[in-house]
Order: structure tokens, then C-alpha cells, then sequence
């Protein structure tokens, strides 16, 4: 006899038959979507997981709730992409995706990457509206002490970027500012700066 962990918590003792059934069925849907998968996490994909504990729902919102579903997966608005070896790396939450010329870009690389100079303290990167590419990147550059914002470092921490991201990721416009708002557990808000525009 084995036994299976199924729906949130209770466990069912059942023969090895049933465990061969569970298993050619898992197998089946694995092969099945193992190409749709190589297509979805070809770039960037929203994580979805099948757990309801996680969310049940908006309190009085079921058009919310529906929209934060595809079938039984719950949309978490986590943004990631998928390495040539299978693993997973975060990209971004949804609402703070850049779209840029055809491309979505995550502000959290670009934030690493600028926060990797030595002039900078911190950055907040956020999408703002340009007639040509819809948003460009934009990015809030708070400076260590003794360094003096002029376009001059503008220009080197947007080469910066250029050189170490892909070139579509550079900010095209920095903004520097005294100091960044940032969350109780030291994040970068990035809604405050966006909202400056």
C-alpha cells in the first residue's frame, strides 16, 4: 500500500494500480504541455501556481477574483523567466512592467544593475509614456554622498546599463533625486516615483 497527499492536507491509502494511474496521467499532461511551456517561458511568463489556500478570492470583487484566475491557477503577478538549465529566475511583478518598443522589460535588473555603479546609493526604475516606443525606461537615481548629479554621469550610468543588460533595458532618461521612498523591508517604492511624472 501506498499512500498519496491529496487536496490541501488529507491523505488517501490506495494500491499501487491507482499510484500507476496517477502517474501515466501526470506523465501524459507533462509531454503534453512540455512544448507550450518552451513557447511560454521562452522570454518572461507570470507564475501561476495551483494552490487555492494561497488565494481564494477579492472580498466582494468576483469579477476581480475571476480575472486573477486561468482555470484552477492562480495568477501571482510574479514575472520570471526560465534559464537554458530549467531554472527560474524573477523578473518583476506585473504591474511594474515596462513596455518598450515591442519588448517587457523588468525594472528589477536594471535597478541592480545601476545600484552595481559606484556613484549610486539606489534606483527606482518605472515605464513613462513616450509617443514612439509607448514607454521608455526611465529610471530615479538616489547618489551616494559626494557625488554630484550633472548629465555627464547621466549619460555614464545609462552606458553602464547599456553595456552590461541588453540594449533595449537602458534608462533613457535618469532622474536624480535627493532620496528614494522606500518599504519597511527596504524595497524600492516604486508607485511614489512613477506617480512624480
Amino acid at each position: 500500500m501506498l499512500t498519496f497527499a491529496r487536496g490541501l492536507g488529507a491523505a488517501r491509502s490506495g494500491d499501487v494500480a491507482t499510484a500507476r494511474q496517477d502517474l501515466e496521467r501526470l506523465q501524459a499532461l507533462r509531454d503534453a504541455m512540455q512544448e507550450a511551456k518552451q513557447a511560454y517561458w521562452a522570454e518572461q511568463a507570470e507564475i501561476q501556481r495551483p494552490d487555492p489556500v494561497m488565494f481564494l478570492g477579492y472580498w466582494n470583487n468576483p469579477q476581480a477574483t475571476t480575472e486573477k484566475f486561468v482555470g484552477d491557477w492562480a495568477c501571482t503577478g510574479d514575472l520570471a523567466r526560465k534559464d537554458e538549465e530549467g531554472y527560474f529566475w524573477f523578473v518583476g511583478r506585473k504591474d511594474d512592467l515596462i513596455s518598450s518598443g515591442g519588448y517587457r522589460i523588468g525594472p528589477g535588473e536594471i535597478e541592480d544593475c545601476l545600484a552595481g555603479h559606484a556613484a549610486v546609493t539606489v534606483a527606482a526604475v518605472v515605464g513613462s509614456p513616450d509617443a514612439v516606443r509607448g514607454e521608455i525606461v526611465k529610471a530615479f537615481v538616489q547618489l551616494r554622498e559626494g557625488q554630484e548629479p550633472s548629465p555627464a554621469l547621466a549619460r555614464e550610468l545609462a552606458a553602464y546599463v547599456r553595456t552590461r543588460l541588453s540594449a533595449h533595458e537602458y534608462p533613457r532618461e535618469i532622474e536624480f533625486i535627493a532620496e528614494l521612498p522606500m518599504t519597511t523591508t527596504g524595497k524600492v517604492r516604486r508607485r511614489r516615483p512613477r506617480t512624480s511624472q
